[in-house]
């Protein structure tokens, strides 16, 4: 049950390696940056997306960076809250979040673009949208120039308003490592602009906590008002979410090989036990006429008969327990034949080492002093 266990989680944890997260996350780290509150926003957003753009050059002139974007965080944010409600085909309402990035975001963040243009300048009302919802909106249609519409409309816009137009297709990236890419909408840096705004950027050299606190007192000398509320790399974050599977995997792995010391140990204190009660008739089957080969054979079935006696029963409680494991299973189902499969032939190949010596003992038996003694 152990073995299985492990094995299950070892399979998720390299589904989980193998995810495809729409970005590369070496050499990137994301910045959360807090405005003080007398930066206005909503109507008068000016004065704050100039302070972004501030601090966006800022960043820059720092050593060892490559690049900077802002915008809202949407690289593995661990959330995701679809805000807008579209009108899908067949007349289904599509639900999607928007995120604003500025000009220097598609480099920094490592998104990838599918079709069209990069929404570097607002051309009025143009968005980007990602594939999933270009496949949610338009399927097998070419996206590009459709036009996005929420449910309702939008407050101050009249009937004749069309909607917003898509002048490109970006890669889909995940709010978490187990869901699917979600639907986005990309909009241009003075759509979404907020006091509290992620920053993107991307490194020449290794993330350590040394360069985060040089960002963090250049950033306090810029503007001591400045709220800097955490540094972290992207391969942490990735890592942060897999906290609870790096765990049980750990946990798992210690406990599976106790179990197969116990395994060998075992089989080899019974079968050890059962040569000194049989010693006497190994005497008798090698005056006989048999071979050592034959006693070894004979003692070697009996262990593995335990072993697959073993692996049945523990093979039933598998099936049984594993499926708590289900939360924390990601694309490998509790019952996978496979993994199943391999315990099996771990649990027989480590019985047989512990099959080995009480075979060998019992072919090393004196046939003249026993036969004398007897």
């Amino acid at each position: 049950i152990l073995l299985a266990g492990a094995g299950l989680m070892i399979r998720t944890f390299q589904n989980l390696q193998k995810v495809e997260l729409g970005f590369e996350p070496a050499g990137r780290a994301k910045l959360q940056i807090g405005l003080p509150p007398d930066y206005p926003q909503e109507k008068d957003w000016e004065p704050c997306l100039m302070m972004l753009r501030s601090i966006q050059a800022e960043l820059m002139h720092e050593p060892g960076v490559r690049a900077v974007g802002f915008g809202q965080d949407i690289l593995l944010p661990g959330y995701y809250y679809p805000s807008h409600s579209l009108e899908g085909p067949n007349g289904k309402p599509v639900k999607a979040a928007m995120a604003g990035f500025n000009i220097g975001y598609q480099d920094a963040s490592g998104l990838r673009l599918k079709r069209g243009r990069w929404l570097n300048q607002s051309r009025g009302n143009e968005v980007m949208v990602n594939e999933a919802l270009a496949r949610a909106c338009w399927p097998g249609q070419d996206p590009i120039g459709q036009f996005l519409r929420p449910v309702g409309g939008v407050p101050g816009t009249g009937a004749e308003w069309k909607g917003w137009v898509v002048a490109g297709v970006v890669g889909d990236v995940r709010a978490t490592m187990r869901e699917a890419p979600n639907n986005f909408i990309y909009s241009p840096e003075g759509w979404g602009v907020s006091n509290l705004t992620t920053f993107v950027v991307r490194l020449s050299r290794d993330y350590d906590e040394a360069w985060a606190g040089l960002i963090r007192r250049h950033l306090y000398a810029f503007d001591p008002r400045l709220v800097v509320s955490q540094i972290t790399p992207l391969g942490g974050v990735r890592d942060n979410q897999l906290w609870a599977e790096r765990m049980a995997n750990s946990v798992l792995k210690v406990l599976a090989g106790i179990a197969l010391v116990l395994t060998v140990v075992g089989i080899f204190s019974v079968l050890a036990y059962t040569v000194d009660r049989r010693i006497g008739e190994f005497g008798v089957r090698l005056a006989l006429g048999a071979t050592r080969l034959d006693l070894m054979q004979l003692v070697i079935r009996r262990g593995m008969l335990l072993t697959l006696i073993g692996i049945a029963a523990g093979g039933g409680g598998a099936l049984a327990l594993t499926r708590f494991l289900r939360t924390l299973l990601f694309e490998v189902s509790p019952q996978s034949p496979t993994v199943l499969a391999l315990v099996g032939v771990v649990l027989l190949f480590a019985s047989a080492l512990g099959c080995v010596l009480p075979a060998l003992r019992a072919t090393k038996v004196d046939i003249t002093r026993l036969l004398r003694s007897e």
